[in-house]
């Protein structure tokens, strides 16, 4: 049975599950625990104990702002267009975030705050499948 994916402009909210494949508009954002960190291209990696209990999958709001791994924040609409995000992938964007802190942008970067360290016990791989 093929899944549906949702629309651009139909998303719901969804709490964060660290085992939890998630339906979104431009694909599937698939979760999965990994033991080894192994970095590879559009995949991200983040430490699962550092994403807040209220974090939510969600489309992108105004006044969204966004701490890059390495430092600095910015608006997340100032970041995605530092990035050159296309703006038909802007629309349909969904990412994981805690109020209006953008915690990851699948497939693309995470925050700063859920970045991986060697105190991290418990790792999620994030990829957004086209």
């Amino acid at each position: 049975m093929k899944t549906k994916k949702a629309s651009k402009n139909n998303f719901n909210m969804v709490s964060f599950s660290s085992c939890q494949n998630l339906n979104a508009p431009l694909g599937t954002i698939v979760v999965k625990s990994i033991n080894k960190c192994v970095k590879s291209k559009g995949k991200t990696i983040v430490d699962y104990d550092k994403i807040p209990q209220d974090a939510v999958w969600r489309k992108v709001e105004a006044g969204d702002k966004f701490t890059k791994f390495g430092g600095g924040t910015k608006s997340l609409k100032s970041y995605l267009t530092d990035i050159k995000m296309n703006p038909t992938d802007k629309d349909g964007l969904v990412v994981l975030a805690s109020g209006k802190d953008v915690l990851v942008i699948p497939s693309v970067e995470i925050a700063e705050t859920v970045k991986v360290d060697n105190n991290t016990k418990k790792m999620i791989e994030l990829c957004l499948k086209k």
